[in-house]
This record gives C-alpha cells, sequence and structure tokens, in this order.
C-alpha cells in the first residue's frame, strides 16, 4: 500500500508540474494575460494602497433605482460619499468608447468617481472621452499596473507584487477539489487548443 501511494505521489508530482509548464505557455500565448478574478484583485490592492476601503462586486444602488455590480468600489476612508467605482476589463481588445459612455452614466446614477481599468489599453476615442469625464484609468501591462493620463502617458507605475508562496503538498492524496481543479484546467487548455487552430 505505501508502495502504491509513493507511486500514485510521483505521477501526481509529474502532473503538477505539467499542469505548471501548461500554464506558462498558455500565459506566454495570451501575452502575459491574467484573469478578471486576479484582475480585480490586483486593481482592489492599488486602491487599498491610496487610503481607500475596498468593496469587490459591489451592488449599488443608483438614483434611478437601477441596481449595479461595481467590480471595484473603492470608498474614502474619511469622507464616505467620496466613491470611486472601477470597472475591470481583462480583454485581449482594447477598451473603446462605448464602454466609457456607458460607465460614465452608471458613474453618474451612483454618485460615484468613475474609474476604468483594463489589460489592453484603450483606443484613442475612449481616452478622449474619458479626459472629458475625468476618468481614473489603469491599465495592466507586463506584470505591473500602470496609471496613464487620458493623453495616454504614463504617470505612475505600480509594480505586482509577487505571489505567495504556495504550501507543501499533503503526503496523503490530494482532495478531489484538487482533481477536480485539475479536469476543469485540461478542458480550458482543449478549448484553447481549438480557439488557436
Amino acid at each position: 500500500m505505501e508502495r502504491k501511494e509513493r507511486e500514485w505521489r510521483e505521477e501526481y508530482e509529474k502532473l503538477k508540474e505539467l499542469v505548471k509548464k501548461i500554464r506558462e505557455k498558455i500565459r506566454e500565448i495570451r501575452g502575459s494575460m491574467i484573469d478578471w478574478y486576479e484582475f480585480e484583485q490586483i486593481i482592489a490592492k492599488y486602491f487599498e494602497s491610496k487610503g481607500y476601503d475596498v468593496e469587490l462586486n459591489a451592488k449599488v444602488h443608483g438614483r434611478s433605482g437601477a441596481t449595479y455590480e461595481i467590480d471595484v468600489l473603492a470608498v474614502d476612508r474619511n469622507f464616505n460619499e467620496i466613491r470611486i467605482a472601477c470597472q475591470c476589463k481583462a480583454w485581449e481588445k482594447p477598451v473603446d468608447r462605448d464602454h466609457i459612455l456607458h460607465w460614465s452614466k452608471v458613474c453618474e446614477d451612483i454618485g460615484a468617481i468613475p474609474a476604468f481599468a483594463s489589460t489592453s489599453g484603450y483606443t484613442s476615442s475612449a481616452l478622449a472621452i474619458a479626459r472629458y469625464f475625468n476618468f481614473i484609468l489603469l491599465t495592466y501591462r507586463n506584470e505591473s499596473l500602470i496609471r496613464p493620463t487620458p493623453l495616454g502617458k504614463i504617470i505612475e507605475r505600480i509594480e505586482r507584487s509577487p505571489p505567495k508562496p504556495k504550501p507543501k503538498p499533503p503526503v496523503a492524496p490530494p482532495p478531489k477539489k484538487e482533481l477536480k481543479e485539475l479536469l476543469k484546467l485540461i478542458e480550458e487548455l482543449k478549448k484553447l487548443a481549438e480557439e488557436t487552430r
């Protein structure tokens, strides 16, 4: 029994190493893209570092009676009425003017300062509209977060904090949750392979 468990552990470690290499290749293929969840976490940490209390995926009611989900809601710690509503987009295409215009209307309805964060930048018309509505713009590039002015000039670079070290794997076989995650990753890899054909 002990020998079987050791063999299983060795196979499991080989599979984990393979998954790690595959993830690195996916990141390379996608140009260091990150998923939406990780991106929202990075943006939340940015606003926290600036002295704001942050809520992710906050449900906010507008004056119109509509309810909106805000990716990152940053509230000033001293003045609760100062709120920044940040829409986060981990897309491959740049954000266009229609998204900026829509978000400006949402922020007007909820009484918040408009902000937008993108992994792919902004079109020139989006930058012009953002300047008109006094948006806070953030862009994620090359493993760091930059804050361009509406004209595209970088005024601040925020380095992405290194990932926390992962705990060592348990001696016993992994729980079903880890196996499910591996199966989910395999499905994602199949989809990526179909997309790149």
